[in-house]
């Protein structure tokens, strides 16, 4: 009976971490907003212990911060904090392509590189796009450390995606995108003809740019957040 209780409870934590982190991850809850654990709980329909634990592990990954007796607030994203994730970034993607430049699967990027193509002749701006280039943009990386046999590095690499597509959420520049899949299919081409160093080099630069353009953005973008938990919790998941 405990087991199973304790197997539920856990359920429950996975249910509303995701949950929580896709609101925070796709820019639908602001960085500076406050999160409290009795307004959440009402609001998912659950207990708090599950709410608790489920904020606790997003404070370890980095995207909030908790204040005893005060709340939980989304953690505001800085010049400091992108420099930091993007050179993280560089020193193990870069290793991986290096390392597992074989091993990468050629039938896998040849249907990214057909996705990215398809959704650059759209030419639609919006939600959508959006959505499909970061859904796209996670497939290509997933693709080229998907081989990676040490499990660490990897676990790392996909906390930092997340947090760059956190970032890329606030994006509202039309060319920033279109300029990253043209950057993405640059690399797609030079690992498809097997040019390690050239898919090295136009990974690199992707960086570079991606960076400059998200401080740029960020710098200008988070001007304005509320002190107050979204109401867009109430019609998200029944708990129960």
């Amino acid at each position: 009976m405990k087991e199973e209780l304790f197997s539920e409870s856990l359920s429950v934590k996975e249910m509303a971490y995701k949950n929580i982190k896709y609101q925070i991850v796709s820019g639908k809850i602001k960085p500076g907003v406050w999160l409290r654990e009795e307004e959440l709980s009402k609001m998912m329909n659950i207990s708090r212990p599950p709410i608790r634990e489920a904020l606790n592990l997003l404070e370890r990954e980095g995207f909030v911060r908790l204040f005893p007796r005060r709340g939980v607030i989304v953690t505001q994203i800085t010049e400091k904090e992108i420099e930091d994730i993007y050179q993280l970034r560089e020193v193990l993607e870069l290793f991986l392509i290096k390392e597992y430049f074989n091993e990468i699967s050629k039938e896998k990027i040849i249907k990214l590189k057909n996705e990215f193509k398809k959704i650059l002749d759209e030419e639609i701006f919006g939600e959508n796009f959006r959505m499909q280039y970061l859904n796209l943009s996670k497939e290509f990386h997933e693709a080229i450390h998907e081989n990676c046999k040490n499990e660490k590095i990897v676990d790392i690499i996909k906390n930092n995606l997340e947090k760059i597509h956190w970032f890329r959420a606030f994006s509202r520049v039309r060319k920033s995108f279109k300029d990253s899949i043209l950057e993405n299919l640059g690399i797609i081409e030079a690992i498809e003809n097997g040019d390690k160093e050239l898919a090295v080099k136009r990974m690199k630069e992707h960086y570079i740019k991606a960076k400059k353009s998200l401080i740029k953005e960020i710098n200008t973008i988070l001007q304005n957040t509320n002190d107050i938990v979204p109401k867009f919790y109430k019609s998200k998941i029944n708990w129960k």
